[in-house]
């Protein structure tokens, strides 16, 4: 009797090989896509906290977009200089394009913001925009698939 395998126990086992392998890479497009949306959702819903933040301390709230550091600061206004209130550093994101004049949002005591505009966060295969209405400060979400 021969020790060994044939061919088709080795073309099999190759083909086993290449469909668990397949699978991995699906499932890890998939996660990819889940962190960023989450990522997305994180800012959107950091925009709205920041806009309440600011009817309910009465006081104005700063959303500051740092592109350098790939991330974002709320700042409550204070008397001599603003308190910290949040920084998230932005990982399977990126700011890709801001139409604000500057990279600040202020919030009033009113929650209405300094100015409205629209950016874009990019990712892996999708393109996400959220929207602050000038008068309102109504936050609006947007997933563009690229």
């Amino acid at each position: 009797m021969k020790k060994g395998f044939t061919l088709i126990e080795l073309l099999v086992v190759l083909g086993i090989i290449a469909i668990v392998l397949s699978i991995g890479v699906l499932k890890l497009g998939f996660v990819t896509s889940f962190h960023e949306q989450t990522e997305y959702r994180m800012v959107a819903q950091d925009l709205k906290y920041a806009r309440n933040l600011a009817m309910v301390k009465r006081k104005g709230v700063n959303f500051v977009f740092d592109a350098d550091r790939k991330g974002y600061s709320i700042l409550i206004a204070g008397e001599i200089r603003p308190k910290l209130d949040k920084e998230v550093a932005l990982i399977h994101l990126q700011i890709e394009n801001k139409n604000f004049d500057l990279a600040t949002v202020t919030f009033t005591s009113g929650g209405a913001p300094s100015k409205g505009g629209t950016f874009y966060l990019k990712g892996q295969g999708h393109r996400y925009e959220i929207t602050v209405e000038p008068a309102t400060g109504k936050v609006n979400m947007k997933g563009i698939p690229e």
